[in-house]
């Protein structure tokens, strides 16, 4: 019968015949059956072979039967089919994000059809299966800062080879965002009046409206030309980005009032 096993396994081919003073010999095919030829020592009605190796994936195994009347007998032949165990080929590397961003860690192996990522919340102690994560690649979304220094390591088999191998622990480091802030010179000016607003925080910045960038600008507050009556509130949008790239906005206001009407 032929066999399907994972390498390093164990196996037992076993033919059974009838006749007179009958003898065995096994044979073996390397060119899919093409071509057979004896196997020393392998004369008794089983044949086993211990720790199969790769390198014996799709050999067949016959067995001739001869004995006091001829011709000799010769069975089927049997097909020894070997599985290797799944194997790491590329690590998850650590992940780096912002609170709040996606992250994903991938491996790649060799002969696995069976993935569990695991976590571990301490330090690598112990580990837990992530529900629903048996694909190569790991997707976490929204990740915050209790996340942060999270280890995640996968599990890798297959059908066959059903001892999982694992692969290394990958770090998830999350971010946290800068803590922007925005000041303005003066908050209630008259109309035209220039307003120096500046922001903490972050390293970069840019400001709207005006599409302004820098840590300190300069804005001309007005009022509504179609209305010059009317004081008008801008909100001003600071956006400031750090050294890991995380992204946080602050928001100021300034009011310009219009200038008093004067008739003579």
């Amino acid at each position: 019968t032929s066999a399907t096993l994972c390498a390093g396994s164990d196996v037992t081919f076993t033919a059974a015949a009838t006749g007179t003073n009958i003898a065995y010999q096994w044979q073996v095919s390397t060119d899919g059956g093409t071509t057979f030829s004896n196997i020393a020592g392998a004369t008794n009605a089983t044949f086993s072979i211990t720790g199969v190796t790769a390198a014996l994936n799709a050999y067949q195994y016959h067995v001739v039967v001869s004995g006091t009347c001829t011709p000799a007998a010769t069975s089927n032949a049997a097909t020894l089919n070997v599985v290797s165990p799944a194997t790491v080929t590329t690590q998850p590397a650590n992940t780096a994000v912002c609170d709040g961003g996606n992250a994903s860690f991938t491996v790649a192996a060799s002969s696995a059809t069976v993935y569990q990522w695991q976590v571990s919340t301490n330090g690598g102690t112990s580990y837990t299966d992530v529900t629903g994560a048996t694909a190569a690649t790991l997707s976490l979304t929204a990740v915050t800062t209790a996340s942060n220094g999270n280890l995640y390591q996968v599990l890798i088999s297959n059908a066959t080879c059903t001892t999982p191998n694992t692969s290394n622990a990958a770090t998830l480091t999350v971010n946290a965002l800068p803590n922007v802030t925005a000041a303005a010179s003066e908050t209630n000016v008259c109309t035209g009046t220039p307003v120096t607003l500046s922001a903490a925080g972050a390293s970069t910045y840019s400001w709207v409206p005006g599409n302004l960038t820098g840590g300190t600008v300069v804005v001309n507050p007005i009022v509504d030309p179609n209305n010059p009556s009317v004081a008008v509130t801008t909100t001003y949008t600071v956006t400031g980005t750090d050294g890991n790239g995380c992204v946080n906005t602050a928001n100021i206001n300034v009011t310009a009032n219009p200038l008093p009407v004067v008739t003579l």
